[in-house]
């Protein structure tokens, strides 16, 4: 799951991101499965407990988490990488779950300020190009006292969601480790 890929001459961040996670996503289930085992046990449980709502995963990404949502949530995924996006697909459909799935980027999110109730990211945010920017425009999606993503990036020992106007520091158990991502890229 570690990525040593370099740029190629003209690719963007996201467009290197993408050609990275669009080759791992077949081997993706499988490795991470090893590392929420050993040190994310119960994080994804974790994090569906405390979303609810309209509800955006940045970087769904297979779709782990879907399972752990409530039933009654609207869940809306973005994934970088078309490959990851298919095998959420196919995991959301496998659930019964109605699920609407977009490609898209962290930078250009479709939403408007206070449509959401929830914007989830989780063991992703060092692959996102400039994640505290990103995570400042989540916020906005998010209604006022809602929940969103923390603008701090994903080393701060909790899955990433928690009333908008909480420190990143006030409402995470701090011996969780997030994001599984980094160890696959610059993160």
């Amino acid at each position: 799951m570690t990525s040593t890929a370099k740029a190629r001459t003209g690719e963007t961040p996201a467009a290197r991101q993408k050609r990275v996670w669009d080759k791992a996503a077949p081997s993706y289930d499988k490795q991470i499965a090893f590392f929420e085992k050993i040190q994310f046990s119960g994080g994804r449980e974790w994090l569906g407990e405390r979303a609810h709502g309209r509800v955006l995963e940045v970087a769904i990404g297979t779709g782990r988490n879907l399972p752990h949502y409530p039933a009654d949530a609207t869940i809306t995924g973005i994934e970088l990488s078309p490959a990851m996006l298919a095998i959420a697909r196919q995991r959301a459909s496998d659930l019964g779950r109605d699920v609407d799935l977009q490609e898209g980027d962290a930078e250009h999110l479709p939403f408007g300020d206070a449509s959401l109730d929830a914007v989830v990211c989780a063991l992703s945010l060092c692959t996102i190009p400039d994640p505290a920017a990103d995570c400042c425009c989540w916020t906005t999606s998010a209604a006022p006292g809602r929940r969103s993503t923390p603008p701090s990036g994903s080393s701060n020992g909790s899955p990433s969601v928690r009333p908008a106007s909480t420190s990143p520091a006030a409402s995470s158990p701090s011996s969780r480790q997030t994001d599984s991502r980094s160890s696959k890229s610059n993160g």
